[in-house]
């Protein structure tokens, strides 16, 4: 004949407790164990995205590059520069337990801040700024928080045709007046809340969690 446990809800509530007590030293512990790890490989996977982000590469040798006028040497430092920055945006903190006695749990947090970070590229990248016949070209302003909106009325800028050898500061193009009017490339246009770096970070939410998961485990 079976046997029948039957546990009450108080009993239950006991157990749950003395489970959680006894494994917080545990717990904590592999918490700050994997702090380390986990800043470096989420550090690597920024850096191995914006490395390969589709602006990113735009503004190294590509129609961004052309559109604001960067000279080789500019798009190389700034663009380094932007992947710098947001491979160094993680924040990662433990918050402790708040009863040592009773050995509660403590919280990892792990932090980016794209709100932060973009304001940090738009006021420290070297060379997101340059004089341009007398006119400040503010390209890392209009690529992060300008959108689609018209920025030059009546110019845009033009691919040199072949043959063509008039200066530029790119070497692939000049601004012409056509009365169009110049707007940041709609692929890459992006708002303070919304540019290329919070869409990157937002495609690789699930591969953070993932390293977050793997590296806790693997400090038990």
């Amino acid at each position: 004949m079976p046997i029948k446990l039957t546990i009450n809800n108080q009993d239950l509530n006991k157990f749950k407790a003395q489970i959680r007590f006894e494994s917080a030293d545990i717990v904590n512990n592999a918490f700050i164990k994997s702090k380390p790890r986990i800043l470096r490989s989420i550090n690597s996977l920024l850096y191995k995205v914006m490395d390969a982000d589709a602006t990113i590469d735009s503004l190294r040798n590509g129609r961004l590059q052309l559109d604001f006028g960067l000279t080789p040497e500019l798009a190389n430092s700034a663009t380094s520069e932007i992947i710098s920055i947001v491979a160094d945006s993680v924040d990662i903190y433990f918050e402790k337990p708040k009863s040592k006695r009773a050995k509660t749990l403590g919280k990892m947090v792990v932090s980016i801040d794209t709100n932060k970070t973009s304001a940090r590229l738009l006021a420290g990248v070297t060379g997101s700024v340059y004089d341009s016949n007398g006119y400040s070209i503010s390209w890392l302003n209009w690529l992060m928080t300008k959108g689609s909106q018209v920025i030059i009325g009546e110019y845009e800028a033009v691919e040199f045709v072949e043959g063509y050898t008039g200066k530029s500061r790119s070497g692939k193009g000049f601004m012409l007046k056509t009365g169009v009017g110049f707007r940041v490339d709609p692929q890459h246009a992006g708002t303070f809340n919304d540019n290329f770096l919070t869409r990157a970070i937002d495609n690789v939410r699930s591969k953070v969690e993932q390293i977050i998961l793997s590296e806790i485990q693997r400090a038990f």
